[in-house]
């Protein structure tokens, strides 16, 4: 995950990385372990940071994308099972650098290869802080 393997870059640049997800806590907890993240997660199951933020629910044409629907197949393929959320399915691809109250940035994709690089990020965060 290039957030997580770009944790020093952004702690520089006064970047504090947080996820939020819509699944419960410990759902979360057992995520961010398994994926070695080195940010914390925070449950909103209410999607509050989602109605603050104004991010629409991701598309179904997205989340039934071939690529995707590829992916799915190949993990079966291999016996893993589906990874398919009933609280997460449509909430895909938002996030924000935000600087106490104010957005920075927004974005809202379903493709990862369109979200902001980390040098993007890192670029919107040092022209906010001139600001403070």
């Amino acid at each position: 995950m290039q957030v997580n393997r770009s944790r020093e870059n952004l702690e520089a640049a006064g970047i504090t990385v947080v996820g939020i997800g819509f699944s419960p806590q410990p759902q979360l907890d057992a995520l961010a372990k398994e994926l070695g993240l080195h940010f914390p997660l925070h449950a909103d199951t209410a999607r509050d940071w989602y109605r603050a933020l104004a991010f629409p629910p991701g598309r179904w044409r997205a989340v039934l994308a071939p690529r995707i629907l590829r992916r799915y197949a190949v993990g079966l393929l291999h016996g893993e099972g589906l990874p398919l959320s009933r609280t997460d399915l449509r909430q895909l691809g938002a996030g924000a650098l935000l600087r106490q109250t104010e957005i920075v940035q927004a974005w809202v994709t379903d493709e990862s290869e369109r979200r902001p690089s980390i040098a993007q990020l890192i670029h919107a965060a040092g022209g906010a802080s001139n600001h403070r």
